[in-house]
């Protein structure tokens, strides 16, 4: 087991970005899995969920395909 120093993990824009859906750079790959299976997943994926949350309050419209919102979010 790697020790926690040796831990690549990802910066807060790209954890912002996968948070949203968006893909993280290949050497990131183990980070991925372990967040996704370790102990606590469920609270970290709804921290991810939360940016969504407050994504959405950011527009104020939910960006559920309203057309003409203007929302930059879609």
């Amino acid at each position: 087991m790697a020790r926690r120093a040796d831990r690549v993990r990802p910066t807060p824009w790209q954890w912002l970005r996968y948070s949203v859906g968006g893909r993280l750079p290949e050497h990131l790959a183990p980070w991925v899995l372990r967040d996704a299976t370790a102990r606590g997943w469920r609270w970290r994926l709804a921290a991810r969920n939360c940016v969504y949350v407050v994504r959405s309050r950011r527009c104020g419209c939910c960006c559920r395909g309203r057309s003409g919102c203007g929302c930059r979010w879609r």
